[in-house]
């Protein structure tokens, strides 16, 4: 890829777009600082991690699966697994795509439900790393991992909500109903389990798909 490819003046790949430090210490969940900012097909391979020389924004079958992936050091669990339960139905997450594949320009669009209206985020592809030296210099995804299948759509997919929520910090914590609301424009609610809950939530559930 060329020197030239795309870098997010509006999101760069520094510490800027991770913490707003005037702020203090965000505590154990916030984003750690002076992280490397490296693109997918410069991250090579890591201690057996699925990192591929020619990697591709939808892995090796060619649509997102909705597992395979791994936290790493950021706490929007929340997030990541909306994103994974929508990934249950592949196409609404290459329908959130502007494109269909990794462009080499170094750029990539996504779409976001936010006040009653699909907003594109555009981001560049460089990617919050930690840095390892093993007598070579490698690199690893610093918060979600790319899928085992060589997808990268989730590490872009969790870039482009942080920068629509200005910097990585501010999704820590959070509803998997919000995640499912901005990914899908459906309305979400919240249903708390208890023991009468339960019946009454689920038995009409399992009626349906038993049927």
């Amino acid at each position: 890829m060329a020197d030239n490819s795309f870098v997010d003046s509006d999101f760069p790949p520094d510490d800027t777009s991770l913490i707003w430090q005037d702020f203090g210490d965000a505590g154990g969940y916030a984003p750690p600082l002076g992280l490397s900012w490296i693109r997918p097909h410069e991250m090579g391979y890591w201690n057996g991690q699925q990192y591929r020389e020619n990697p591709t924004l939808w892995g090796e079958d060619g649509y997102p699966h909705p597992n395979g992936f791994a936290q790493g050091g950021l706490g929007d669990c929340w997030f990541l697994a909306a994103a994974s339960a929508v990934a249950e139905v592949p196409e609404r997450i290459t329908g959130l795509f502007s494109h269909e594949e990794l462009l080499p320009q170094g750029i990539a669009r996504m779409h976001f439900w936010v006040k009653d209206k699909w907003v594109p985020i555009n981001i560049d592809t460089k990617i919050p790393s930690n840095q390892y030296d093993y007598g070579e210099i490698f690199y690893r995804t610093a918060f979600v991992t790319p899928g085992v299948d060589g997808g990268w759509w989730m590490p872009l997919i969790e870039k482009a909500y942080a920068k629509l929520d200005v910097n990585f910090d501010n999704i820590v914590g959070g509803w998997g109903v919000e995640g499912l609301r901005t990914l899908t424009g459906y309305p979400t609610h919240n249903v708390w389990f208890g023991e009468d809950t339960t019946k009454e939530v689920m038995e009409p559930i399992h009626k349906y798909w038993s049927a």
